[in-house]
This record gives structure tokens, sequence and C-alpha cells, in this order.
């Protein structure tokens, strides 16, 4: 609250615009978002520095950076013209994981349903933010 003029207490017209800035990034944010994570983080976060917290808690954990890097790297090779399987890509990546996601590789590598590399990280990222709420 401030004054204005006369002496009467007004909303402060920047703090205003602020509310309205940090509504309108955490809006953006959470629409570049899956939706499996955005159910998570619209619950515990009220601003967009708490979002950007979270998503930093999440993706800064190392299986999942590893996974990501991997990812790129493959991007990069088929740029370049050098396809890498499918299934070569999966091996890699479920093999490199730590033994606490063996559930999950079960999971996958089980599943009537071939899970494709967006599937693997978006379920590894389920399940790391699942451990981090825990």
């Amino acid at each position: 609250m401030v004054f204005n003029e006369n002496g009467s207490p007004m909303e402060n017209p920047e703090f205003v615009q602020y509310g309205q800035q940090d509504a309108a990034i955490s809006a953006w944010l959470l629409s570049t978002i899956s939706p499996t994570l955005h159910n998570r983080l619209i619950g515990d976060s009220s601003s967009v520095a708490q979002v950007w917290s979270t998503l930093n808690r999440i993706f800064g954990h190392q299986s999942t950076t590893k996974v990501m890097r991997i990812k790129h790297l493959y991007d990069c090779l088929a740029d370049c013209g050098q396809q890498v399987l499918l299934k070569e890509q999966k091996s890699i990546i479920l093999n490199g994981l730590l033994l606490e996601y063996g559930h999950i590789v079960f999971i996958i590598i089980m599943s009537p349903m071939p899970f494709d590399l967006q599937g693997i990280t978006t379920t590894l990222l389920d399940a790391e933010a699942h451990r981090m709420l825990t």
C-alpha cells in the first residue's frame, strides 16, 4: 500500500504491474511444460520464482540431465546424417540409469506399447518429480 497525494491509501501501481508480469511469465513457462509436469507444478507454485525453482530441482537431477544430453547428441548425429537406431538409443539410456530407476526400466521394457524417446524422458521426469515431492 502507498498513499496518494490526498493521504489516502491505495495499491502500489508498481506492485500491481509486478504481479501481472509475474503471472504472465508463470503462464508462459507453464505453457512450455509437458502436461505431466504441468499438473505437478500448478499446486505448489504461486510465482514464477517458485515454478523456476521447482523446474531447476527436477531438471537439475543427474539422470534427467544425462537423458537430455544423450538425446541432444543423437539429434546432432542425425543432423550430420548419422542415424542411431531408436532401439540403441533406448538401450543406452536405460542401461545408464541408476538402480533406483529399476522399476521404471522394467515398466518401459515390459510395456505392450513401445516407448519412444519422449515417452521415456517424460516417464523419467515424472519419476524424478514424484521422488522430489516425497
